[in-house]
């Protein structure tokens, strides 16, 4: 993730996270949460379509899934190489994130296994 703003005091924040690091954290965060929301049972039922496009989408070559581009800001995501990446470009800053598609292959199939596994528990 790379944040640069461009209005006061202009802080830049670049946070470099291995691809192991949301593997982790949903082990961890598995043992402490519980579905209690329909948004939480939601994602529940959706997890299986998500693990399927995600896999899908490392077969694919690299293209633009959507592009916004309005007077104040533009917004992009794409498919690029094996990441998702995601840019927003706004007067007040200019936001990056590039996540590895594999990464969140395993990430995703990580949270079915451990529903199916353990209950409704993320």
């Amino acid at each position: 993730m790379d944040v640069h703003e461009k209005r006061g005091d202009r802080h830049h924040i670049y946070l470099p996270l291995p691809a192991l690091a949301a593997p982790i954290a949903v082990r961890i965060a598995s043992k402490h949460h519980h579905l209690h929301t329909n948004g939480d049972r939601d994602f529940q039922h959706a997890l299986p379509a998500l693990c399927i496009a995600a896999e899908e989408l490392e077969h694919y070559p690299d293209f633009e899934m959507v592009s916004v581009e309005s007077a104040k800001e533009t917004v992009h995501v794409r498919k690029s190489g094996g990441d998702f990446v995601v840019d927003v470009d706004s007067p007040d800053e200019t936001v990056h994130v590039s996540v590895p598609i594999r990464m969140a292959v395993v990430t995703l199939h990580q949270l079915q296994s451990r529903i199916e596994t353990n209950g409704p528990a993320i």
